[in-house]
């Protein structure tokens, strides 16, 4: 991306008797023509007295050409860590995982107590 816009481009357009013929978007300035022969040679324009020659050549080519100044220089981002932040990812995220037990207990042969009273009869409540 920097090096295809640090390099320079040319807009060329090409005027036949004062009316846009062809433009084209170029790497390097290169001379445009509309095949006709004598180019560079005096049209004639109307004008409000009949005809005169006029000074300047009935084809002619402009450019534009666009580019980047040399001096680019990227600005830097500083990015100061917040400590706070950080520890309290680590607590979270990263230590839960280096540090899970590799085997669960298991309780297979534990039976729960039984209720020294009646739930139902203590609460009286009963289904109907």
């Amino acid at each position: 991306m920097l090096l295809l816009s640090s390099t320079g481009y040319t807009m060329a357009t090409h005027y036949c008797g004062g009316e846009a013929v062809e433009s084209k978007l170029m790497l390097v300035k290169h001379a445009l023509d509309c095949g006709m022969a004598g180019m560079e040679e005096a049209c004639e324009e109307e004008m409000s007295h009949g005809h005169q020659l006029s000074p300047k050549p009935c084809c002619q080519n402009e450019y534009q050409t666009f580019q980047v100044d040399d001096t680019f220089k990227t600005q830097g981002i500083e990015v100061a860590p917040n400590f706070v932040f950080v520890a309290s990812f680590v607590q979270s995220f990263i230590l839960p995982t280096l540090y899970t037990p590799t085997t669960l207990p298991k309780y297979t042969d534990y039976t729960p107590p039984l209720p020294e009273q009646d739930i139902q009869v203590l609460f009286q409540s009963f289904l109907i």
